[in-house]
């Protein structure tokens, strides 16, 4: 394990890279950048004190997703894959998320499996059985609603909806020229190149004591709920939604679409 210094504007690792280390900040705050398909940065969220760079990429000996670059000056441990190993060997919650985390990555397999052998995607919201009009609401089932929060996703939601059956998928839509995903995407947004949505982008789940749950689902630029980030650059996939609600950012902290919801 090796302490090292990083200087404002300096990189820690840069997408693309072999992923032959994690590091775990020690101070300072650090951006995560993601080359969109223009060659431009776009920046997802910034991570600080006591938070993981990389340690998924470490495990699952995949290339950097994104780029780690220092905004002030930082200090943070650089750890091998043995010595990350056996770092997390002696921190009770570090391996506990670990282990959590690839637990219901392989759980999210299995269950986007079923749903895509049994449901058909569909063009638009009115086809879905599974999304209700915002009147016809069934209070004896735990629903959730989603309503546009910008701009951006009013112009193409421009009422709340009720969703009372999961797992609910949430992507955009094809563009020219590529395939149609393999899982069923209920709902779909319009987006723009360079894209900051993926074709199946996140799911919202109902756990079994009747809470939800929003997943990114590996998506390219991940997903800010409440402010914090989700997803493959990011040491959590999901976010448990509290009971007033929570907000949601498709694509990164500077994206448009950003939708709003609440347990009902």
């Amino acid at each position: 394990m090796t302490i090292i210094s990083f200087a404002p504007g300096e990189y820690l690792c840069r997408e693309g890279d072999l992923s032959d280390c994690a590091y775990l900040i020690q101070s300072g705050t650090v951006s995560i950048l993601k080359t969109n398909t223009d060659g431009e940065d776009v920046f997802l969220t910034q991570l600080g004190g006591e938070e993981y760079i990389g340690e998924m990429g470490l495990i699952e000996n995949r290339p950097r997703s994104a780029s780690a670059k220092a905004i002030t000056e930082v200090t943070a441990q650089r750890l091998f894959k043995r010595e990350f190993l056996s770092h997390i060997s002696n921190d009770e919650t570090a391996a506990f998320k670990l282990l959590y985390r690839l637990s219901e990555r392989l759980h999210l397999l299995s269950e986007e499996y079923v749903s895509s052998a049994s449901q058909s995607s569909s063009s638009n919201l009115a086809d879905n059985p599974l999304i209700e009009a915002s009147t016809e609401i069934d209070k004896t089932l735990p629903s959730l609603r989603l309503e546009p929060n910008s701009k951006e996703a009013k112009e193409q939601l421009r009422e709340p909806i009720v969703i009372s059956q999961f797992p609910f998928f949430i992507g955009r839509e094809l563009s020219d020229n590529e395939k149609t995903p393999p899982l069923s995407v209920h709902l779909k947004i319009r987006d723009a190149k360079p894209f900051r949505m993926s074709l199946v982008h996140l799911v919202v789940q109902k756990l079994q004591d009747d809470q939800f749950l929003v997943r990114d689902l590996d998506s390219a630029l991940g997903t800010i709920v409440d402010g914090k980030a989700i997803g493959r650059e990011f040491s959590e996939d999901a976010f448990r939604i509290p009971k007033e609600g929570a907000s949601i950012t498709l694509g990164g902290v500077s994206s448009p679409y950003n939708f709003r919801v609440t347990p009902i």
